[in-house]
């Protein structure tokens, strides 16, 4: 069975009313879907909206968390070493280290990024 790994892009985008496909998607791979905790930062950091962080809390509560360690930065430091463009940063990295230490692919909107990270990544439904 497949495992993904979130990516913020991708949980802001369920939100959003053209999201429909997106949200469905997630919902349809609950339990093969994880998310790493850093990642409710960025949302909240993102999202000001009382109503939009209430339908975030419910979505996210049927998700599972990776908690984001020191194995986790470790995994995603030599990722970025090893990444030959400028393109990903530090959050895409700790993603990107989430997921291969969790055998999974990034369902992301940012293919190009975790592509020079060399994880597997892909789009799911917009």
């Amino acid at each position: 069975m497949s495992r993904y790994v979130l990516d913020s892009c991708v949980l802001f985008r369920a939100l959003r009313p053209e999201g429909r496909a997106t949200l469905l998607w997630i919902k349809d791979n609950i339990g093969r879907s994880l998310v790493p905790a850093f990642v409710d930062l960025e949302f909240y950091a993102g999202c000001k909206e009382a109503k939009k962080q209430t339908r975030y809390h419910r979505l996210r509560d049927q998700l599972a968390t990776i908690r984001v360690g020191h194995r986790e930065i470790e995994k995603a430091l030599a990722l970025l070493r090893r990444s030959e463009t400028q393109g990903p940063g530090a959050s895409d990295a700790v993603v990107g280290a989430a997921a291969v230490l969790a055998s999974a692919s990034v369902a992301t909107f940012n293919l190009k990024h975790f592509r020079a990270l060399g994880v597997p990544a892909f789009a799911p439904p917009q």
